[in-house]
């Protein structure tokens, strides 16, 4: 058996969020069409988000959800994110969040209220477990 190196690669998987591109923008949980899948198992330990078309929102919130979990806290401040923006949300405040659930899954966006226009790269850092 193969012994597993005290150094771990960090990997990056990304996703676009995309209104203009025909993402949903209503309230639930929305895999862009445009995604990345987490594997099982893997420790997240970053998300990064840039801006590329403004985000546009008069209600609305947006997370992230990567690997089956709700990884970041809201990513719009005053229900608006300016084209350029970049950013590095904080990630949940729970203990099972950061690590995938069992199977994996894809990078969502998790949307509360209406997301109107915009368009976001999302990227997820991990290390496998």
């Amino acid at each position: 058996m193969a012994n597993k190196s005290s150094n771990p690669v960090k990997k990056f998987v990304s996703a676009e969020y995309s209104i203009t591109n025909g993402d949903s923008g209503a309230a639930g949980s929305v895999t862009p069409k445009k995604t990345s899948f987490v594997p099982e198992n893997a420790i997240m330990t970053d998300c990064i988000i840039h801006c590329n078309k403004a985000v546009v929102s008069s209600t609305g919130t947006i997370k992230v959800e990567a690997g089956g979990r709700e990884l970041t806290v809201d990513v719009l401040s005053s229900h608006a994110l300016a084209t350029g923006a970049a950013l590095q949300p904080a990630l949940a405040a729970s203990a099972t969040a950061i690590k995938s659930a069992a199977g994996g899954g894809h990078i969502k966006a998790k949307i509360t209220g209406t997301v109107t226009a915009g368009e976001v790269s999302i990227t997820v850092g991990y290390i496998d477990a």
